[in-house]
């Protein structure tokens, strides 16, 4: 152990014991606690049904301390054989506490599953009475297709499917669809299903550095996790980045106030336009000004320069808005900057090839109005006052003594977007699934709950 504790290791089973030394109140003869666990309304238990030693004293102390607890196991009244462990659990639960034992009720018209899962009392009972069998002289027990290509086969399975169930009675959980090579058949069964409103579960798996909303909030804690003078003056790129996600935005009432802040500071520019015959509510709507647009965002960062940092992106974009509405100068000031820059000059030089013309193969930028460059200052500033207010480190106990402001600085930070509420919002499972599963009551107060719940097929 002090080996472990010198490098910085730890041990599961030390840590079980710490764990339960801290339930118990002391450590090392220090007194210790953990408020946080009084705060608890709701403990759920799934997924095993024994515990080590140690395991049951931390049910032990924990238990009592929570006034809702449910535990699920897995039952079936036709095995109970197989079910004989789960007996000690049960007990060793109500030594700790009271528990009420609610039973799952079985599935009704599920002949599919009783068939699988009792295969022996089925046998027994096709042997015992042979002649209640219907003689089966005209019925085709098996169908064969024969199909162009895979995605006919697959919508003729799914019109079969549909068809047992409308007019045979049949259940969805009761049909089954077997494959030779699973994952060749899988995006066509997705696909052809979903067309047909055929409800499936094929337990795809997705990595979570996949999901764009993981992604998105990935890029937000890369960036802060920078020294806090980088995160001060980020450059305009990883904003942009934050911004194009779709997840990230700012709060409504942040665009009022800057859409306020644009009227007094660069509501003239809306009269620079040269558009006398258009209004400027009509242009203030066509610019984006007052208005969250990330594709529009996106371009003007661009168009001033996305490899800036915050502060040198802010100095360009009024320097091109006091050279409008001249665009030729505002063409002439990047040609210009980008001259002096030596990782431009060096972009070109690389360009070049014995004997032939120097080609610039970066595209120029077409000039933006000035009215959108400086509706774009003001949502950059406010990112960048966003991210400055994050503190840079603090102590775990400050972080709990004031969770509620921490939380509140976080929440302040970057607003969710409707899509990113959407997105981590947990779906139900296909409607074919929901009538295999026990839904999960939640108890009365102090009131604890013991569920048992059929095999799932």
């Amino acid at each position: 152990m002090a080996a472990l504790d010198r490098y910085g290791l730890t041990d599961e089973d030390a840590d079980q014991l710490r764990a339960l030394h801290s339930m118990r109140g002391a450590i090392d003869a220090q007194t210790v606690s953990v408020p946080w666990i009084d705060q608890i309304e709701l403990l759920v238990l799934d997924g095993f049904f024994d515990f080590t030693p140690v395991q049951g004293e931390i049910l032990k102390c924990l238990i009592p301390r929570i006034p809702n607890v449910i535990v699920n196991l897995n039952h079936d009244e036709q095995n109970l054989h197989i079910f004989q462990p789960f007996d000690s659990t049960i007990e060793h639960l109500q030594s700790n506490a009271p528990f009420e034992i609610e039973k799952s009720r079985p599935l009704e018209g599920s002949r599919l599953t009783a068939k699988l899962f009792n295969v022996a009392q089925v046998a027994t009972s096709q042997t015992a009475s042979p002649k209640d069998e219907q003689p089966q002289t005209n019925n085709l027990r098996c169908t064969l297709c024969e199909c162009s290509d895979r995605e006919l086969e697959i919508r003729s399975i799914a019109k079969e499917i549909k068809r047992l169930v409308l007019t045979d009675n049949y259940q969805l959980s009761d049909i089954a669809l077997v494959v030779r090579e699973r994952a060749a058949y899988a995006d066509t069964i997705v696909r052809v299903f979903g067309d047909e409103g055929i409800p499936c579960n094929l337990e795809r798996r997705v990595e979570a550095a996949d999901i764009p909303a993981i992604r998105a909030c990935g890029k937000l804690f890369q960036l802060l996790r920078t020294a806090h003078e980088e995160t001060a003056n980020p450059k305009a790129s990883e904003i942009a980045h934050l911004i194009k996600t779709g997840y990230f935005r700012a709060s409504d009432e942040s665009l009022d106030q800057l859409a306020q802040q644009f009227d007094q500071k660069y509501s003239l520019l809306l009269d620079e336009s040269g558009k006398q015959s258009t209004s400027n509510d009509k242009l203030r709507a066509a610019l984006g000004v007052g208005r969250w647009k990330p594709d529009d965002l996106e371009n003007v960062i661009a168009y001033v320069g996305s490899e800036l940092h915050v502060n040198a992106w802010i100095d360009r974009a009024h320097k091109l808005i006091r050279m409008f509405p001249s665009a030729d100068d505002a063409r002439s000031l990047i040609s210009g900057a980008e001259a002096d820059d030596p990782a431009a000059t060096a972009e070109d030089e690389a360009l070049q090839e014995s004997d032939e013309v120097v080609m610039d193969r970066r595209t120029r930028p077409a000039p933006v109005a000035p009215a959108a460059i400086a509706w774009t200052i003001l949502i950059m500033r406010h990112f960048q006052q966003l991210l400055s207010a994050m503190p840079e480190e603090c102590a775990l106990s400050d972080f709990l003594s004031n969770k509620r402001q921490a939380r509140t600085t976080l929440l302040k930070l970057l607003s969710m977007s409707a899509a990113a509420k959407v997105c981590a919002a947990r779906f139900p499972p296909p409607s074919a699934a929901l009538n295999t599963r026990a839904r999960l009551c939640r108890q009365p107060d102090r009131q604890r709950g013991l569920q048992l719940r059929p095999t799932p097929p």
